[in-house]
């Protein structure tokens, strides 16, 4: 799972930059507000980014979650005290 953050990460960072990049492009022609297609890929582009940062906070969900389930076993158990049991995992 943490194999897949760090993908899922890297993919949301490249298209960040691609829409930086694609955004700057686009806006330094004088005539954009013209350019349907250009203003369409952005949109597009911005669609992408946000479904594949949504990817991304469902993945860590996923991890925390996990951590968190395995958090309560030795909380429950009572042999951690309750403030290590509530400590994030890196």
């Amino acid at each position: 799972l943490k194999q897949q953050i760090a993908e899922k990460q890297l993919e949301v960072d490249l298209v960040q930059r691609a829409l930086a990049l694609a955004n700057d492009n686009f806006y330094s022609r004088p005539d954009f507000s013209k350019d349907e297609d250009g203003k369409a890929k952005l949109e597009a582009m911005k669609i992408e980014l946000a479904q594949k940062q949504e990817e991304l906070a469902q993945l860590k969900a996923q991890l925390q979650s996990g951590a968190d389930a395995k958090e309560e076993k030795p909380a429950e158990s009572g042999s951690q005290p309750q403030s290590e049991a509530q400590a994030p995992q890196p």
